[in-house]
């Protein structure tokens, strides 16, 4: 599914091709490859993902171990940072994936153990609010 953000619309398609169009006339405003641009691996159901606006930044996961979850500009599509299998850190930019805990969002993501976002020690995914002003409670993941 499309994800609208005022008068743009992301969309990710079924092979990895991540695009930012204008609403009102669908012109591509940019345009990015999660398997070229960031080494992604299509999974076997393929790329079936809702690209995640969080401020200023669009979240995917193109699953490779050097961006297994990654954060771009929204406005440019510019990478910010992207987190690596196994990495506690982002290997770009100067804020990574946020680090959950109480109050703060969390974001699940295929193939991190623990997910990020999750309390240390966690071995289950954190909730996702998904709203813009994250006042909403938190939900269960997976069940």
């Amino acid at each position: 599914m499309p994800t609208v953000d005022g008068e743009r619309l992301y969309v990710l398609g079924m092979g990895g091709n991540l695009a930012c169009l204008q609403v009102q006339d669908a012109k591509i405003i940019w345009q990015r490859s999660l398997t070229e641009d960031f080494g992604g691996r299509i999974p076997a159901w393929s790329y079936r993902e809702s690209p995640l606006i969080d401020g200023d930044k669009l979240i995917c996961t193109p699953g490779s171990d050097d961006a297994m979850l990654l954060a771009l500009d929204k406005s440019t599509g510019t990478t910010i940072w992207k987190s690596q299998v196994g990495s506690e850190a982002p290997s770009a930019g100067s804020s990574g994936p946020p680090a959950g805990g109480a109050g703060a969002p969390g974001v699940a993501t295929r193939g991190q153990t623990p997910p990020v976002g999750a309390a240390p020690g966690a071995t289950s995914a954190p909730g996702v609010t998904g709203t813009k002003d994250r006042t909403s409670s938190s939900a269960s993941i997976g069940g």
